[in-house]
């Protein structure tokens, strides 16, 4: 529902914003620089789940997040060429197939 994931988004919000101590720990990168996170719905079993990582793994690098529940791999940026013939990231995947991406 959406009232649940306005409560997520705010959990997120606060993680920014308070002192580590005070904060929650969110699964992923937890050294490296300025960190990003996605809240996102595994397409396989349909669990949802926030995982995250660097800015730089983001922009420069690729990011491949897992399914806590079916252990499934998604990928979510491949700017190696890793993955596809291009650069290639979620956002931009989402944008051309018409969907819109809420940033935090």
């Amino acid at each position: 529902s959406n009232e649940n994931n306005d409560d997520t988004t705010k959990e997120l919000d606060s993680t920014t914003t308070s002192h580590e101590e005070d904060s929650i720990k969110i699964p992923g990168a937890q050294s490296g620089g300025k960190k990003l996170a996605i809240i996102f719905t595994c397409t396989v079993c349909d669990t949802r789940s926030i995982k995250q990582f660097t800015e730089h793994a983001y922009q420069n690098g690729v990011v491949i997040v897992q399914c806590p529940k079916c252990q499934n791999k998604h990928l979510i940026a491949d700017n190696l060429g890793m993955f596809t013939d291009d650069n290639w990231s979620l956002e931009d995947a989402m944008k051309e197939a018409g969907h819109t991406m809420k940033t935090v």
